[in-house]
Parts: C-alpha cells; structure tokens; sequence
C-alpha cells in the first residue's frame, strides 16, 4: 500500500503513461517522514496506517472517493 500510494502521491497514473521519477522519489520522501514521524511519537500502527490513507485520499485528488 505505502509504495503504490507513494507514486500516486508523487504523480504518476494508475492508467499509465504519466509520472516522473523525481516525482516519486518526492512521494517516498513524504510518506517515509511521515512513519518515522509517527514512530518518533509512539503512534499506534493502527492510527498510523489511517493516517497514511488520509494524507493519500487528500493529495490524489483524481481518484474516485470510495463510500
């Protein structure tokens, strides 16, 4: 989940054909600050994990919301 919503995150398609590498090195840069983070904090892996989604449903605005 965390490397696919990393691409997402740094700009590529889930139909192809659109992304950079540099974009997705910057969505692995977000999501990893994000778990030491948390880690740092003592978060629970449970709150972790939805956070991570939360923060992947806000910047891949063009993927369909899920009800």
């Amino acid at each position: 989940m965390d490397a696919i919503a990393a691409c997402v995150v740094g700009g590529v398609s889930f139909t192809g054909g659109i992304g950079k590498i540099s974009g997705v090195v910057v969505g692995v840069l977000i999501f990893t600050a994000l778990t030491y983070s948390l880690t740092i904090l003592g978060i629970d892996a449970t709150c972790s994990s939805s956070s991570k989604e939360s923060l992947f449903s806000r910047l891949s605005p063009g993927l369909p919301e899920v009800h």
